[in-house]
């Protein structure tokens, strides 16, 4: 699920383009999204907000203290020993795009290809900021969107694809009378990182289909081991072209459990985990 502003409210004349269109100032000029924040839900110094000023610094595009949020890494100012720490502030946390195995995202948090530990996270964005006078009112309105694809990194694709076309039909959608109905653009084929994307059963009973992609001709070997270590299938070995493949793995002769599948693309090697059901 994800959201988007359709209509944020009137911007007043600061020498900014407030709506990202390439024009500063323009007549009925409106706010998109200003901040974007995700914190986890604890009560540490980097945590989910608790009182009002804490929620404003988030509304802000500050950390709950009103540290900034600073590019590289999970964003926190002074943690040199992370990877891809920058002094850089932003208002906008993780803006890549993780399909692409892109930095700044939760799946690539340091340029290297990490991905960020799950956690239970919340997220605040605001629009803004603007004046209001006394009986003065402003409209305000913000879509959900949701979309599932066939995993997760897919799911983002598809949600992708289908806020552009929801923003390609927000005028029509906001005018007055009934909006006509709204046909649904097919997302184009994504490009995946050179690496894995997420098994898709998982866990799965019978067979699974795990996707990576080339980006030019490299070597590829792609095995399966018990958690002994021992290997237990070569699903690849050879020398493939640039594009995307997606490699079937049939477990209906192997044992209940957990499998790891070992990736090796020239000199790289990426691990994932599978779990087989019965």
């Amino acid at each position: 699920m994800g959201y988007t502003i359709l209509k944020g409210p009137r911007a007043q004349p600061d020498s900014r383009d407030n709506d990202r269109d390439g024009a500063i100032d323009e007549p009925g000029e409106r706010h998109g999204m200003a901040t974007f924040a995700c914190f986890i839900k604890s009560g540490g110094t980097y945590g989910e907000p608790i009182n009002a000023r804490e929620y404003y610094h988030c509304l802000q595009g500050r950390w709950r203290n009103g540290d900034p949020i600073i590019v590289g890494g999970n964003g926190i100012e002074g943690l040199n020993d992370i990877p891809g720490a920058t002094d850089t502030p932003t208002h906008f946390l993780f803006p890549g795009d993780p399909v692409a195995g892109e930095f700044w995202t939760m799946e690539n948090i340091d340029g290297q290809g990490t991905a960020r530990d799950p956690f239970d996270t919340r997220f605040s964005m605001s629009s803004g900021p603007f004046t209001m006078q006394p009986g003065e009112t402003e409209e305000f309105i913000v879509a959900v969107v949701w979309a599932r694809g066939d995993d997760r990194l897919d799911s983002v694709h598809r949600l992708k694809a289908a806020t552009a076309n929801l923003r390609e039909v927000a005028d029509i959608l906001l005018a007055p009378g009934a909006p006509p109905e709204v046909v649904p653009i097919e997302p184009p084929e994504p490009v995946y990182p050179p690496g894995f994307v997420q098994n898709f059963p998982n866990p799965f009973r019978e067979t699974t289909t795990i996707r990576y992609s080339l980006p030019r001709a490299m070597r590829v070997r792609l095995r399966v081991y018990d958690v002994l270590g021992r290997a237990v299938v070569t699903l690849v070995d050879e020398l493939q072209d640039g594009g995307v493949y997606a490699v079937d793995f049939d477990a209906r002769r192997v044992a209940p459990g957990v499998y790891v599948a070992r990736f090796e693309i020239d000199a790289f090697s990426f691990t994932k985990t599978m779990m087989v059901l019965r």
